[in-house]
């Protein structure tokens, strides 16, 4: 799903998440992306929430529904897979560090989130 499909009515696209660590901590990062929904037209859009985890140098692809809000969530974690995390708990193994609220539409190709810049 390279380019913008329709999925019952609803528009879709990959978009890539790039995390950003300007101090090259070689750090593994847990991203939670998360939407609450949305009534449309044609079809409604159900709360959804996605977790995967990456190291500093990786690019991920996520499908989205346009015209419908997100929150990318970015946390340090020293867990490696999210083998790992169905262990854990999210609370004891990572510390946030950033986040970003958008919203997708056909010109959205990728979402950068620097976490160094969110830092207090």
């Amino acid at each position: 799903m390279n380019e913008v499909e329709k999925d019952g009515g609803m528009e879709r696209k990959n978009i890539t998440i790039q995390v950003i660590d300007e101090q090259d901590n070689k750090q593994h990062f847990l991203l939670q992306v998360m939407t609450d929904g949305k009534d449309t037209k044609n079809i409604p859009v159900l709360p959804q929430t996605s977790t995967m985890i990456i190291d500093d140098n990786e690019k991920t692809k996520i499908g989205v529904n346009l015209t419908v809000p997100y929150t990318i969530r970015a946390f340090k974690t020293n867990l490696k897979s999210t083998q790992e995390l169905k262990n854990q708990s999210i609370k004891s193994n990572t510390n946030l560090l950033g986040e970003v609220e958008f919203t997708p539409t056909d010109a959205t190709h990728i979402i950068k989130i620097n976490v160094n810049s969110n830092l207090p």
